[in-house]
């Protein structure tokens, strides 16, 4: 498991109320017990027939569902993808090519994202996928804390297992937190993604643009506004003048 210290905090709701909560790097017992689960259910999936991601693989290959060229084509993906962000990033958000190409690279990646899925689901339930899911539960029973008090979240397995049970929106959430602490995924995953960083790109340049024409329509206003005052005190003193001049 990771061995940062403290994952960043995030906030769930329980009974209206917000509450804070972080993930604590695993102490020594928190390893041995998320090892066991993971040996535990690894080894009742196998006495229980479930095969191996090896023996997955190689069924998926003989049927081709899931092939050498199917890992090749994520592959080719992800550098494609490599290669276009570097030219996204270098350009000019302004021009309509770079728009085209970060629509490119989108279509490219959600492509990619969904062979991924793909492989995910049929890799899910082997052994080893088993295993890590219940690894996971482990790590977020022992290493789930408040982050005002330092407590556990879960008082144990069974309190976990209730929270699963009784509110899975908020455990969903608890869930991606965990995954993100793992694996040391940003907050954001999609945010360092060269087409979102150019649409932010592409948003701020609007923002200028729009802000440089209220400026010159706010001047064009002003400069209206000051010469109509020079016509009336004009027209003003005109008549002023005409009025003298009868008396």
């Amino acid at each position: 498991m990771s061995k940062d210290s403290k994952s960043r905090m995030f906030s769930v709701t329980i009974d209206n109320q917000d509450l804070n909560l972080c993930f604590s790097s695993p102490d020594q017992e928190d390893l041995f017990e998320v090892d066991k689960t993971y040996r535990i259910i690894y080894s009742e999936a196998i006495r229980k027939g479930i095969m191996t991601e090896i023996q997955a693989r190689r069924i998926h290959n003989e049927s081709g569902t899931w092939t050498e060229q199917h890992d090749k084509e994520i592959r080719e993906f992800a550098q494609n993808i490599a290669q276009l962000e570097v030219v996204l990033r270098a350009s000019d958000p302004t021009d309509p090519e770079s728009l085209q190409l970060a629509s490119n690279i989108n279509t490219i990646r959600a492509e990619m994202m969904s062979k991924i899925g793909d492989k995910q689901e049929l890799f899910a339930n082997t052994a080893e996928g088993l295993a890590t899911e219940q690894k996971m539960h482990t790590f977020i029973a022992r290493c789930c804390i408040v982050k005002d008090s330092g407590d556990r979240f879960f008082k144990d397995m069974e309190a976990y297992k209730r929270f699963v049970s009784e509110d899975p929106d908020q455990m969903s959430l608890i869930h991606k937190e965990a995954y993100f602490y793992e694996y040391k995924l940003p907050e954001e995953i999609a945010g360092e993604w060269a087409e979102i960083e150019f649409v932010d790109r592409l948003n701020e340049e609007v923002k200028k643009k729009n802000t440089k024409k209220n400026s010159r329509k706010t001047k064009r206003k002003a400069a209206k506004k000051t010469t109509k005052k020079k016509a009336t005190k004009k027209k003003a003193a005109t008549k002023k003048k005409r009025v003298a001049k009868s008396k």
